[in-house]
């Protein structure tokens, strides 16, 4: 794998790693079975840049973390409206969900 998507994948990773604990092998894993990798490999980028933002200096809960993360994988599948609409969350508010969308699409 070239080593621009290696590092993609490392800063995955290291973002990720405390709510989706997987194996470098395995990222690289999943991606090669992606119909469209690139594209895929985006996505991972901004769903792990947009979490980095999120939790950064925050004091969240293991569960809310876990949330969040849901809600932006949620985000990545749908557009803004539909990703408001059919949000379920317990371990955060659904003002808090509502700032994580937002945060993810307008990435701040």
């Amino acid at each position: 794998m070239p080593e621009e998507i290696c590092d993609r994948l490392r800063r995955i990773k290291l973002l990720l790693d405390k709510v989706c604990p997987r194996s470098l092998q395995k990222w690289e894993d999943m991606l090669c079975r992606e119909q469209e990798p690139g594209h895929e490999l985006g996505l991972w980028v901004h769903i792990a840049e947009a979490y980095g933002r999120i939790t950064q200096g925050a004091s969240w809960a293991p569960a809310q973390e876990k949330e969040i993360l849901r809600v932006l994988i949620l985000c990545s599948m749908n557009g803004r409206e539909q990703a408001l609409r059919t949000v379920e969350v317990s371990a955060i508010s659904r003002e808090e969900a509502a700032e994580v969308v937002r945060r993810y699409f307008d990435g701040v």
